[in-house]
């Protein structure tokens, strides 16, 4: 298996990109769309940040309304959304609308979610018993805890790690990880992938530092995606 861990002086999270507000949160619902299961989210909160004197500001409120219901304060441009009006809010979002040009990034999104891989995407797929058990806590090992905060300059978090359950010694992980790297509405720094290393003689694994040739292997990858 293989681990991506944010840096340590980059705690707030990753930059999402590109740096424009709408198409960092189009890439990002592809990606998880793309990867993951259908996302069951908390915390969704959406501002518009709109002039509704501008006829273009009040009728993108109201197309809106349609998709996800009205906010209990008349004319209010915020809204906080149940899990399941996640998904219609963000194809709204992150479709072709016709956002006022003067705006550079129209739409602030909020939420956190716990994402479980879509694994028909996994070329092959490897869970070591400890993430075969019980929650830690509420959180559930075999997902990726990620906190996304779009505004003027998004940032997604991922606290815990990015677990990536693919075999290292799967020549076909090192294509999956230079389709992901390219996805992802953050930049991924090669040398912060770590990869599962047996310990001891006891059948015994840990996240490690890879080899001088594994770690070439995720360096090419990665290089590549970034091309």
């Amino acid at each position: 298996m293989f681990i991506y861990h944010q840096s340590k002086g980059n705690l707030w999270g990753a930059a999402t990109r590109p740096f424009n507000g709408l198409q960092s949160l189009a890439r990002m619902h592809q990606f998880f769309q793309k990867y993951y299961l259908p996302l069951e989210v908390k915390g969704l909160t959406v501002h518009l940040r709109l002039d509704l004197n501008d006829p273009v500001g009040r009728k993108l409120r109201q197309d809106f309304v349609q998709v996800v219901g009205d906010t209990p304060m008349t004319d209010a441009t915020d809204w906080i959304l149940q899990p399941n009006q996640y998904a219609a809010a963000m194809d709204f979002l992150t479709s072709p609308q016709a956002w006022p040009k003067k705006l550079k990034n129209p739409v602030w999104v909020d939420f956190e979610t716990q994402a479980g891989w879509n694994e028909a995407r996994l070329p092959a797929v490897q869970w070591y018993p400890e993430y075969e058990g019980p929650p830690m806590g509420t959180l559930e090992l075999k997902k990726t805890w990620y906190q996304v905060h779009i505004q003027d300059r998004g940032l997604i978090q991922f606290m815990l790690g990015i677990t990536i359950p693919i075999p290292v010694d799967n020549p076909a992980a090192y294509d999956f990880l230079r389709e992901f790297c390219a996805d992802a509405p953050f930049k991924i720094n090669p040398e912060k992938i770590s990869v599962s290393t047996p310990v001891g003689k006891k059948g015994k694994w840990a996240f490690r530092k890879p080899s001088p040739e594994i770690a070439a292997r995720i360096a090419a990858a990665v290089g590549a995606a970034a091309d």
